[in-house]
C-alpha cells in the first residue's frame, strides 16, 4: 500500500517535472540550458521528494531496530518537502509567474529559500540533540531581517537587498554553527553520563553536515565557480539529502532529562555531592557481581533502580572517581572480557575476538576496540600477544 501511494506521487512528480523541462529551456540562465545539468536538477528533487514520503509513511527505521525520533522525522521530512519545492518554485516562479522581472523572480526565490530551508535545516539539527527541548521559536525570530531586507529590495527595486540577506544569512550559519558545537559537546557529555551504550544515539556527524550545508550555501550565494558551481550544489545537496536520511534513520529514540522527577539533583553542574560510603557495596552487589553490565542499553536510570540509590550520588561517586557513567559500565565489560579470554585460553577452546566482546555486553566490535584502547592504551589484539 504504502509502495503505491509513494510510486503515485512519483509518478506525478515525474509529469509535472516534464513538463517544467519543456519551460526550462527558455529559461534565461546559461546554467539551466544544459540537459546533463536538466536531468541532475530533476533527480535531486525526486530524491528529495522519495525521502519526504519514506519518513512521513514509515513509522520504524530501516537500518537499525531501535524506536526512531518521531519528532526529529518530521521535521526531516518538512525540511526534504521544501527543498522539493524550491527546486519547483525556481522553475514556476521565474518561467511562469514572473518571467520579464529578474530582479523580482530572484528576491521572491531568495526569500522563500531563506524562510524555509534555512529554518528548517536548523530546526532539524536541534532536533536531533535529545537530552532536553530546546525552543524553536528563536529560530523563527531570526528570519524576520530578511524577510522585511526581501521585501524593501521588491518595493524599491534595487539589488542592495542581496548584499544584506547573504551577509546575514553567513552570520546566522556562523552563529548557528558555534551555538550547535556547544550543544553537541553538551549533548556527548549527556549521554555518557547516562547510557553505557552509544551506538545509534551520538549525532556529532550532524557537524559533518553542517559543513556540507555551509559549502552548498556559499557555492549557491556566491556563484564561485560559474556554472560548474551549480553542478556542486545540485551534488552537494544530493549528498546532505543522503546523509540526513542516514542520519535520521540510524538514531536511536532517547528520553530527555526530567528535572522534575530528580529533586535530589543539584542545579548547578559540577556542585559537590555527599556520597553515602555504601553506594559502592551497592553498585558491587546489584552491578558486578550480579554482571549487570553485560545488559545492552543499560541507562543509569535502570542502575538505579536496580541498586535503590538515585542518579545524584551515583553520579557523584563517578565524578569523585574522575569518570562517567559510560566508563564505568565499559571497565566492567573489558574486565569481563579479560576474563572470558583467560577462561578460553586455559581451556583450549576455540575463539574469535569478536564474540568475546559481544559476550562481555558490547553491541559491537569496532565499539569494544575503540573503548577498549581508551581504557587501556593498546588495542584488544596487542594485549592479547602480551598474555
Amino acid at each position: 500500500m504504502i509502495f503505491a501511494i509513494c510510486l503515485m506521487f512519483l509518478l506525478i512528480y515525474l509529469s509535472y517535472l516534464c513538463t517544467d523541462i519543456l519551460f526550462l529551456f527558455m529559461y534565461e540562465q546559461e546554467g539551466l540550458q544544459n540537459s546533463i545539468y536538466l536531468l541532475l536538477y530533476g533527480a535531486t528533487a525526486m530524491l528529495a521528494v522519495v525521502s519526504c514520503l519514506y519518513l512521513l509513511m514509515r513509522r520504524y527505521n530501516m537500518f537499525s531496530i531501535s524506536e526512531p525520533p518521531v519528532r526529529l522525522r518530521r521535521w526531516a521530512a518538512a525540511f526534504l518537502a521544501a527543498d522539493a519545492l524550491s527546486h519547483i518554485w525556481w522553475i514556476v516562479i521565474g518561467t511562469v509567474v514572473i518571467v520579464d522581472d529578474r530582479l523580482v523572480r530572484n528576491a521572491v526565490n531568495i526569500g522563500l529559500d531563506s524562510v524555509t530551508l534555512v529554518p528548517l535545516m536548523m530546526v532539524t539539527l536541534i532536533c536531533m540533540l535529545q537530552d532536553k527541548r530546546r525552543k524553536l521559536w528563536p529560530i523563527g525570530v531570526a528570519t524576520i531581517p530578511v524577510v522585511v531586507a526581501v521585501a524593501w529590495g521588491i518595493a524599491g527595486h534595487h539589488t542592495v537587498y542581496e548584499d544584506f540577506v547573504r551577509n546575514y544569512l553567513i552570520a546566522i550559519s556562523i552563529f548557528f554553527i558555534a551555538y550547535m558545537v556547544f550543544c553537541v559537546l553538551q549533548y556527548g557529555k549527556w549521554l555518557r553520563d547516562n547510557y553505557a551504550d552509544l551506538e545509534h544515539k551520538e549525532v556529532w556527524q550532524s557537524l559533518v553536515l553542517l559543513v556540507a550545508i555551509l559549502l552548498t550555501f556559499v557555492c549557491y550565494k556566491t556563484n564561485f565557480g560559474g556554472f560548474m558551481s551549480e553542478y556542486a550544489v545540485q551534488l552537494m545537496t544530493i549528498v546532505l539529502i543522503s546523509f540526513l536520511l542516514w542520519r535520521v534513520e540510524t538514531l536511536q529514540l532517547l528520553e530527555p532529562a526530567d528535572d522534575h522527577n530528580n529533586e535530589n539533583t543539584p542545579d548547578e553542574e559540577g556542585q559537590s555531592v555527599c556520597v553515602p560510603s555504601y553506594i559502592n557495596t551497592l553498585l558491587a552487589e546489584h552491578c558486578e557481581a550480579n554482571e549487570l553490565y553485560l545488559q545492552h542499553d543499560l541507562t543509569i536510570g535502570t542502575l538505579c533502580a536496580a541498586t535503590g540509590t538515585n542518579r545524584t550520588y551515583l553520579s557523584g561517586l563517578f565524578s569523585q572517581q574522575g569518570i562517567n557513567y559510560n566508563t564505568y559500565i565499559n571497565q566492567l565489560r573489558i574486565q569481563h572480557f579479560m576474563r572470558l579470554y583467560r577462561e578460553t585460553i586455559a581451556n583450549e577452546s576455540p575463539y574469535t575476538t569478536q564474540e568475546l566482546a559481544l559476550k562481555s555486553g558490547f553491541r559491537s566490535y569496532r565499539t569494544f576496540s575503540t573503548s577498549f584502547k581508551q581504557l587501556m592504551g593498546m588495542t584488544p589484539t596487542e594485549w592479547m600477544k602480551k598474555q
